[in-house]
């Protein structure tokens, strides 16, 4: 399993909007400004044909349009789009916002499959499951992509939840929200992050949705089970 690590930040950060992307063909979440950072590396972006949406806000699905619209124009039409039950409403509202006049066409050019993230999904030999997360009042989802014994858990925008605890139980490695220096009810902060890294010490710990301050505030630490990248890395 290649996994790159497109973006590591939040709203406010001067970091990419928080994105992976799988095998080259695969995305968890599709922030704005992710496919454009992705085209900085020449990467295709028509080769992208699965999405996994953590949840519905906008620095997690606003670019979500541009690559539907780019699609609809090439032979490369077929995506799966993965996410709650409002899926498909959501993006079908986003995709009618940002082109009203090309919206018809768009939908009319693509093979789209809406599939709700309570099953399991099967990508290439990759099998995906979700979890719940607590994301204040929004309902919010992280992923577990297992491909043999390796587990890449991320977590998206998440506080301190029990499913955060069973994630790092169960994962190889995890993509976590480190949000701010203090947790709240809607993200983790470094100070969750320093009990988590000393609670599962064979669980690598990945941050992300993450700013410069905490960032800098981390990698004062000198766990062996905490990885800091920057946008645009692998997970070796």
């Amino acid at each position: 399993m290649e996994v790159k690590i497109v973006g590591t930040g939040g709203i406010f950060s001067p970091f990419n909007s928080a994105c992976a992307l799988i095998n080259k063909h695969i995305l968890l979440d599709i922030p704005n400004g992710s496919l454009k950072e992705m085209r900085k590396k020449n990467i295709n972006i028509t080769d992208i044909d699965c999405i996994f949406i953590t949840h519905f806000h906008g620095d997690h699905y606003f670019d979500i349009p541009f690559l539907l619209l780019e699609k609809s124009k090439t032979n490369k039409n077929e995506i799966k789009i993965i996410g709650s039950g409002e899926t498909e409403s959501k993006i079908q509202e986003l995709t009618k916002l940002a082109f009203p006049d090309s919206y018809d066409k768009i939908f009319k050019n693509l093979k789209i499959e809406f599939i709700n993230n309570e099953d399991e999904v099967k990508i290439d030999k990759i099998v995906v499951s979700s979890l719940k997360m607590s994301h204040r009042n929004m309902e919010t989802y992280g992923y577990i992509f297992k491909d043999h014994e390796l587990k890449i858990g991320f977590t998206g925008d998440t506080s301190l939840c029990e499913n955060v605890y069973k994630m790092l139980n169960e994962c190889n490695k995890v993509v976590i929200d480190s949000t701010f220096e203090i947790g709240n009810d809607a993200h983790l902060g470094v100070n969750d992050i320093l009990i988590l890294l000393k609670k599962y010490p064979n669980t690598t710990i990945i941050p992300t949705h993450i700013s410069p301050k905490e960032k800098r505030l981390l990698s004062f630490q000198s766990f062996d089970n905490l990885l800091i990248l920057n946008d645009m890395e692998d997970i070796n």
